[in-house]
């Protein structure tokens, strides 16, 4: 998911292009609930986002749980806030390799003069 902070949507724009090219696909529904839901159902193997609220995750994380899934939180450099990796556990494992050692880009700075 984005944020609509549009620095940290940059952030979060710019972790994606390192993950894009060691998954599959990439969706987005636009609910952090409704991911949950799919993970926990099978039409989703994964999924990940931060900063989440609390109350964009707890239903969600509880029915991952329960389908036999893992939630594990999340923590991004340069993104403020908690998220979460959801899916079964060698996927999580997948998508946190993917993330692992992801740092936030430098702001560009004005060209000297």
């Amino acid at each position: 998911g984005f944020s609509y902070d549009p620095d940290v949507r940059s952030l979060q724009a710019a972790l994606l292009t390192r993950v894009m090219g060691r998954v599959r696909d990439i969706r987005r529904e636009g609910s952090a609930a409704l991911d949950l839901a799919y993970v926990a159902a099978g039409r989703l193997d994964a999924f990940y986002e931060a900063p989440l609220a609390p109350w964009d995750m707890a239903a969600g994380r509880l029915l991952v749980v329960q389908a036999g899934g893992i939630v594990k939180p999340l923590r991004l450099p340069g993104i403020p806030g908690e998220g979460v990796i959801a899916g079964r556990a060698e996927v999580v494992e997948t998508v946190e390799s993917s993330i692992r050692g992801w740092h936030a880009p430098e702001a560009s700075q004005p060209p000297r003069q």
